[in-house]
């Protein structure tokens, strides 16, 4: 099971010396990385914001493009494992810390997958950054590409009112985001 939740982490007081420490340390935390989680399943970490993504021989799936800052910064991670476009990008719930910035991977023809809830959102509550869904989808919906699958999976209201789990079928791995919240002081 990934995870992706938010972590506390400290802004240094010399901002050119070390950008992020982790908790209760001085030890220098990367703002992004790049993880192989699994044959083919990668997960993109930008300050303490988590996304997966699927390489496939026809394209890339990929998820959350994070924000106006991380989504660049992916595309390059992902330019280093593939020269394959991004096909499909899904949304995992509609808060716009996670759903902005996805402009770069629509400008390669990338289409883009939410919750219903999540379109209605987006309609609601308008952001300039956020690429609206071409498809969405009430309570399943199944992304192919390349041999490979990730099935989106729409429980009812949590964390958000459109927050879906999704499933990784080749590596058999559930992609959470927002779900678990460390305690304070962390």
């Amino acid at each position: 099971v990934l995870l992706s939740c938010a972590l506390p982490f400290a802004a240094s007081a010399a901002e050119d010396e070390v950008p992020l420490l982790m908790p209760g340390t001085k030890m220098p935390f990367k703002l992004w990385e790049t993880e192989k989680v699994a044959e083919n399943v990668y997960t993109f970490r930008y300050s303490f914001y988590r996304n997966i993504f699927i390489v496939t021989d026809e394209g890339v799936i990929a998820t959350d493009p994070l924000s106006v800052e991380a989504a660049p910064i992916m595309r390059e991670e992902i330019r280093k494992i593939t020269d394959q476009p991004v096909k499909f990008v899904a949304y995992s719930h509609s808060h716009w810390d996670h759903e902005a910035g996805g402009q770069v991977f629509k400008d390669e023809g990338a289409t883009f997958i939410a919750q219903q809830r999540c379109a209605a959102n987006f309609i609601e509550n308008p952001n300039p950054a956020v690429v609206t869904p071409d498809i969405t989808f009430d309570d399943y919906y199944k992304i192919e590409l390349g041999g490979q699958s990730l099935e989106l999976f729409y429980f009812g209201p949590s964390h958000d009112n459109c927050l879906v789990v999704m499933l990784v079928n080749s590596s058999n791995q559930l992609f959470l985001t927002d779900i678990a919240n460390p305690p304070d002081g962390w």
